[in-house]
């Protein structure tokens, strides 16, 4: 509510200012607060029980801000987390990273000799607990990218397909933005996910669900740059022409300048090699036939 003229305060200002709101607000705050319970403060036991209780379990988070971190320096190293199958858990590179910070942390040291007396003897090493670490580091960093791309006014998008190891084609989506503080260009990562449906239509449906799926606002994106192949760069149904058609807005399409000169770069190595080849019985030089190649390719 308003206040009723300029030196005049109405009623719900006036209230939250007065002396008996004041006098609530301390009460609710005692009542929420469980060490100022009257049964608390006079039994020494479950008063003990409670700082016990709430010092566990600020160690606790300090162990496992530990064991965080450790996940986060092996994933900005590249470095595997778990060992193999053949090898002993203990020797992984998160159990190593484990024992050698609590060499020199005593307090760690203390949790992880402490842990057949909590319940469950839980120690949070095991490979479920690891895989639970790598989930929420990746969730922050997908919602950091999230923020920093939604912050930014206009963005681009860049994705690319290929096969993995079990020959399942995989698209790779891409955010290009400029941070709003430094003016600096950055290109994250979005989204990997599988994709069955290679045309034109199937790519914008499935490029526009993974910044649907990250929160992205679509509204923001102002370019797009895919490859050369028909499919992407078609003007009528490749994958620029979809994401504009159901985006409902002209989108400029840039095409990757990187696919262009590695495209080229393979183009002219083949051309060079197949020279080379066949130079090789008649009596050209390597130098003649590293000539014929560029002239070829030229042409």
């Amino acid at each position: 509510m308003k206040s009723v003229g300029q030196k005049k305060k109405g009623k719900l200002p006036a209230h939250f200012g007065c002396s008996s709101h004041k006098a609530v607000l301390q009460q609710l705050a005692n009542f929420v607060d469980p060490r100022g319970h009257i049964d608390l403060m006079m039994d020494k036991t479950q008063r003990k029980n409670m700082i016990d209780g709430a010092a566990e379990i600020e160690r606790n988070r300090d162990a496992i801000k530990i064991m965080l971190d450790i996940t986060r320096t092996l994933a900005r190293q590249g470095l595997a987390i778990g060992g193999s199958h053949e090898e002993n858990e203990g020797n992984s590179n998160f159990n190593q990273f484990v024992q050698l910070l609590s060499r020199h942390v005593p307090s760690f040291k203390r949790w992880l000799a402490d842990a057949p007396k909590r319940p469950h003897a839980a120690r949070y090493l095991s490979p479920k607990s690891q895989n639970e670490y790598i989930k929420l580091l990746s969730e922050e960093v997908s919602n950091r990218v999230t923020e920093g791309v939604n912050t930014s006014a206009i963005w681009s998008v860049i994705a690319d397909t290929t096969p993995d190891v079990s020959h399942t084609d995989q698209m790779a989506v891409v955010a290009r933005y400029v941070y709003p503080d430094s003016g600096l260009p950055t290109e994250r990562l979005v989204d990997i996910k599988d994709i069955n449906d290679k045309t034109g239509d199937g790519q914008a449906l499935a490029i526009i669900a993974s910044l649907d799926r990250k929160c992205l606002d679509t509204d923001g994106v102002a370019f797009q740059s895919y490859d050369f192949t028909a499919s992407m760069s078609g003007v009528f149904r490749g994958c620029q022409a979809m994401m504009q058609t159901h985006l409902e807005r002209d989108i400029p399409y840039i095409p990757c300048t990187a696919h262009r000169i590695n495209t080229s770069a393979a183009r002219r190595v083949y051309l060079y090699v197949r020279c080379l080849s066949y130079c090789k019985s008649s009596s050209f030089s390597s130098h003649q036939a590293l000539s014929v190649s560029m002239f070829t390719a030229k042409k």
